[in-house]
């Protein structure tokens, strides 16, 4: 006896999700699939589908919500790796089974793919390891369908991500002189105003900085630093000193600054500082 493995317009309509009775032509004709054709999540009518002519052919679309920051994670604020590593992130794209990242030293550059996520569901991020401190690279996503099959599909890329390291300290430090010099603050004592910048977009350094200072004596040439002062609030990039009084004329006043996430989340900064010296 011969066995119709056929199946049932009632093994059809179960399948589908349709309940009750149901018409060949009518309910299952108009019944829709989930389909990638086209660029993603695609509701298609099984009638288009069994068309000889349809392109079945799996498009992922581009990938979106595509950003990121200095650092290795995604809270930027106090991450000591801001000047070696950046770190992106995006969105999810239906019918993706991967995501390649590919990455360029100018924009527009040469692709080179750095990295393929291995869950498309879940893994949509990936920090990139820079090394040196201000360095640029440009990033874009592509997903990928039918992995396995003879011929995965490729979607387009996404918008080029421009990414950036932070400085490793604070830069550019100068003295307050608008008056000719430090300013007194109404008990005999010398003020001195300084500041100094974290870096410039994309690559602007999110973290505390200290400081500290000294009087460079001719006689004590070998006097030794305050201990630490600060840290500032997150981002802030400028001080006002107060050196006390019984300084005259030409003497010369150190400043030293570093970030306190240096060498470890609050640990024992490494010697990464900036020096200013000032004369009264």
């Amino acid at each position: 006896m011969t066995v119709d493995s056929t199946p049932s317009i009632i093994e059809v309509r179960n399948e589908l999700g349709l309940s009750g009775t149901c018409s060949l032509l009518t309910d299952i004709g108009d019944a829709t699939v989930n389909d990638c054709s086209g660029g993603g999540d695609l509701s298609t009518p099984i009638s288009l589908l069994a068309w000889a002519g349809y392109n079945h052919a799996a498009l992922p679309a581009s990938a979106s919500a595509f950003s990121g920051n200095p650092g290795d994670t995604a809270v930027q604020a106090e991450d000591e790796h801001q000047d070696r590593w950046v770190y992106m992130s995006w969105g999810a794209i239906t019918c993706t089974d991967t995501y390649e990242v590919y990455a360029a030293s100018g924009s527009g550059g040469s692709l080179t793919k750095i990295a393929t996520t291995q869950e498309a569901s879940s893994d949509r991020d990936h920090a990139d390891l820079l090394t040196l401190p201000e360095t640029s690279r440009y990033y874009i996503i592509r997903a990928v369908a039918g992995v396995g099959s003879p011929v995965p599909t490729t979607g387009p890329d996404s918008a080029e991500l421009h990414l950036r390291t932070t400085p490793a300290r604070p830069k550019s430090p100068a003295a307050d002189d608008s008056d000719g010099g430090p300013s007194g603050n109404g008990s005999g004592n010398l003020t001195i105003g300084v500041s100094w910048n974290n870096g410039t977009s994309p690559g602007v350094r999110v973290s505390k900085v200290e400081w500290r200072w000294k009087k460079i004596d001719a006689t004590n040439p070998g006097a030794p630093y305050t201990a630490y002062q600060g840290p500032t609030a997150v981002s802030v990039t400028s001080f006002t000193q107060n050196i006390g009084s019984g300084h005259s004329l030409g003497d010369k006043f150190g400043f030293e600054f570093r970030y306190e996430d240096q060498g470890g989340g609050g640990g024992t900064p490494v010697s990464a500082t900036s020096s200013l010296y000032w004369f009264t």
